[in-house]
């Protein structure tokens, strides 16, 4: 069996907010995990429906979005409803990054993420919670790769809170 390369996307606004979840994913993930930041909604729209600088990329969406709730310009609500809207992006594995105990954002209409991932002030916390956060979803993905041709996902009702 060959190793495949399972994308995550990053998409935080602060850079020293990504420099941390960086840090934290290379302390959690294995080696075949490839990992690309993006800086804020609107470049992970441009990115993610190939448009813009990014029409020539790869058409394989990434497996797993690490998605800043609370950016600037674009949200990352904003962001994750049109993922969710659009067919081709709608099974996508969206986990929000939030600083929040509870995400505000949690009981309102619209769609839901995959789960919410809490960017604590204890980096070792964080770092463990980045791991669980890829043990759970970075093997779904890998099964689902080796059941189906990429991109092509399933969505999951699986979420946590």
């Amino acid at each position: 069996m060959t190793t495949r390369t399972l994308d995550v996307l990053l998409v935080e606004d602060r850079s020293i907010d990504a420099q941390v979840t960086l840090s934290a994913l290379r302390h959690a993930a294995t080696p075949n995990v490839k990992v690309l930041r993006l800086r804020d909604g609107d470049e992970a729209l441009r990115y993610l429906f190939a448009v813009g600088e990014f029409a020539r990329r790869s058409p394989a969406l990434p497996g797993l979005v690490l998605l800043d709730a609370e950016m600037q310009v674009v949200s990352g609500r904003c962001v994750l409803d049109v993922i969710r809207a659009h067919p081709a992006t709608s099974g996508m594995r969206v986990v929000m990054l939030t600083t929040d105990t509870r995400p505000r954002f949690a009981e309102e209409e619209g769609f839901s993420p995959d789960g919410y991932l809490m960017q604590s002030q204890d980096f070792d916390q964080y770092c463990a919670a980045m791991e669980l956060t890829l043990k759970r979803w970075l093997p779904r993905i890998l099964k689902e790769h080796h059941q189906r041709a990429w991109p092509a996902v399933q969505r999951l009702t699986l979420r946590s809170v």
